[in-house]
C-alpha cells in the first residue's frame, strides 16, 4: 500500500567486511500524489507515460559547510498553487534535500518546480537534481503542455537562497515538431531514460544536464548543456597592500565581497577519492610570480608571491576558480621601488694591526647593515675595525634599506690586510716579488 508523503530509506552499511542493510527508515515529506501522463503539443493519442518513482539520488557534501546530504526529485501532480492535487491538471518536478544520513535521517528542505497558469499549463517531467560543493543545486527536466512541444530545460538555486526555492526556467531546446512514437508494447509513449544532471569532477563546481527533448517528428535527442557556477568574488582588498622588490616569498591576503552568488572556491583533496584537476590558482601582473594560492572561504583566498623578478609600481591581482572563470581587482597591490644600491670602499690594502676602514656612499634617510668575513656586521654606514688581522681579509657587503622597508642590492668592497715579512712592500715585503705569490719567505729584508 502506498502511502503519499512519505519516503522509505534504506541505509548500506559496509565497514571493510559483510554489507548490511538496514529495515526501511519512514521520512514524511510534503504530500504527493500520483503524476498525470504528460501532455505534450501534436498528441495523436496518449501523452508521455509517467509516474511517481525517484530519480537519480546522490549523496553530495557541501565543502563550504561540511553538510553531506541526498537530493532526488520525482513527478508529481499539482494544482496551480504547487500543492499536490489528484485534480490539479499539471506535473510539476518535486524535489528534496535530506540530510543526518548517519542518523535519523530528516528533510532538510523540498521544493516543487510547477507552471501556475490555469489554463493549458507546462508539465515538468523526468526531473534529475544535484548539489556542487559550492552548495548550489541544479534540477534538470523534461517540459512540454498542451500548448508546447517536448523541451529540455532546467533551474538552478545558490546555496544561499531561501529553502524550497529555484531559480527562473530556463529552456534549453527550441522543439517545432510532435512526438507519436508507440514503443510498440503498449499505447503510452516512452520518455527520458537518458536524462541526468551530474556535477563536473574536474572542478566540483560546474553542473552538466542531459535532457531529452523532440529534435524532429517522431524523433528525440539528447541535448547536453553546461551551467557554469557564479564567477569568483571580485577581489577589492590586499593585505599587505605594498611589497619590496626582491622577495622570494611573500604572504598576501585577498578580500572581496560577494554578490549574486559569486565566490571564491576550491573543492578540496577529495580524501579517499581520485582527486579533482582543477583547483584555485591567481596571477599579479608586472613579473609577480604566484607559488601557492589557498582557499580560506567565498570572500578570500591567500597567495604566496615572489617580486624577485618584479616591476615597481601598482599591479592588479586576477583570480581564477576551478571552473576556469576569473576575477580581477585593478591597483590592488603596490611595488614598491627598490633605494639606490650604495657605493662600498675600504682604506685598504692595509698591514696587520691597523684599522680598517669601510665607507659606504650616503642614501638620505636609509639604514645600513655591513657582512663580512668572520661574521662581521654593522649597522653604521661607514663602520671601522681596530687591530684589522689577515683573517679579516676578503669581500665587505652594504645594503641600505629605505624608509618603506625595502632593501637594496648590495654594494661590496675588497680588503685586503698583510701581515709583517709576508712579502707585501707596504707590510715590509720584497718590492721586486711583490707580483710573485711564491716568494713569501726572504732571507734578508731589502732597503732601497
Amino acid at each position: 500500500y502506498k502511502f503519499y508523503g512519505r519516503l522509505l530509506l534504506r541505509r548500506v552499511t559496509y565497514p571493510g567486511g559483510v554489507p548490511a542493510i538496514s529495515n526501511n527508515i519512514s521520512l514524511t515529506v510534503p504530500s504527493t500524489v500520483q503524476p498525470l501522463w504528460a501532455e505534450h503539443q501534436g498528441v495523436v493519442d496518449d501523452p508521455v507515460w509517467l509516474d511517481d518513482r525517484l530519480y537519480s539520488a546522490t549523496i553530495r557534501t557541501n565543502k563550504l559547510t561540511g553538510v553531506t546530504s541526498l537530493w532526488t526529485a520525482h513527478n508529481i501532480q499539482v494544482n496551480p498553487s504547487g500543492v499536490a492535487d489528484d485534480f490539479g491538471a499539471r506535473d510539476g518536478a518535486r524535489w528534496y534535500q535530506i540530510g543526518n544520513l548517519t542518523g535519523t535521517p530528516t528533510l532538510l528542505q523540498a521544493g516543487t518546480l510547477f507552471d501556475p497558469t490555469i489554463d493549458q499549463p507546462r508539465f515538468f517531467y523526468m526531473p534529475s537534481i544535484t548539489q556542487s560543493g559550492q552548495g548550489h543545486a541544479v534540477l534538470g527536466f523534461s517540459t512540454s503542455g498542451f500548448s508546447f512541444y517536448i523541451d529540455g530545460g532546467f533551474v538552478g538555486r545558490l546555496s544561499s537562497d531561501p529553502l524550497g526555492s529555484m531559480g527562473p526556467l530556463t529552456l534549453l531546446t527550441a522543439s517545432a515538431t510532435p512526438y507519436n512514437f508507440f514503443g510498440g508494447t503498449g499505447t503510452y509513449e516512452p520518455w527520458g531514460d537518458y536524462s541526468e544532471t551530474l556535477v563536473d569532477p574536474n572542478d566540483d563546481m560546474t553542473f552538466w544536464t542531459l535532457q531529452e527533448y523532440c529534435d524532429d517528428y517522431n524523433s528525440w535527442g539528447v541535448w547536453v548543456a553546461q551551467i557554469k557556477a557564479p564567477p569568483p568574488t571580485t577581489p577589492t582588498t590586499v593585505s599587505p597592500a605594498s611589497l619590496c622588490p626582491g622577495v622570494a616569498s611573500a604572504q598576501v591576503t585577498v578580500t572581496g565581497v560577494s554578490q549574486a552568488g559569486s565566490g571564491f572556491f576550491d573543492p578540496g583533496p577529495d580524501t579517499g577519492g581520485p582527486g579533482f584537476l582543477n583547483h584555485i590558482g591567481g596571477s599579479v601582473t608586472g613579473g609577480v610570480t604566484v607559488s601557492t594560492a589557498l582557499f580560506d572561504s567565498p570572500t578570500q583566498v591567500r597567495l604566496n608571491l615572489s617580486t624577485i623578478s618584479a616591476s615597481s609600481g601598482i599591479q592588479d591581482i586576477t583570480i581564477t576558480n576551478p571552473d576556469g572563470q576569473s576575477a580581477t581587482g585593478s591597483g590592488l597591490l603596490t611595488i614598491l621601488s627598490r633605494p639606490a644600491q650604495p657605493a662600498a670602499g675600504n682604506n685598504g690594502p692595509i698591514c696587520q694591526g691597523a684599522t680598517l676602514q669601510l665607507t659606504s656612499s650616503s642614501i638620505p634617510g636609509a639604514t645600513y647593515h655591513w657582512n663580512g668575513p668572520g661574521g662581521f656586521t654593522s649597522n653604521q654606514q661607514n663602520p671601522s675595525v681596530a687591530g684589522a688581522t689577515p683573517a679579516q681579509s676578503g669581500v665587505y657587503s652594504v645594503t641600505v634599506t629605505a624608509p618603506g622597508g625595502c632593501e637594496s642590492l648590495a654594494g661590496t668592497t675588497l680588503v685586503s690586510i698583510g701581515a709583517d715579512g709576508d712579502g707585501d712592500a707596504h707590510c715590509g715585503g720584497n718590492d721586486c716579488n711583490d707580483a710573485n705569490p711564491l716568494v713569501w719567505l726572504l732571507p734578508a729584508e731589502v732597503i732601497n
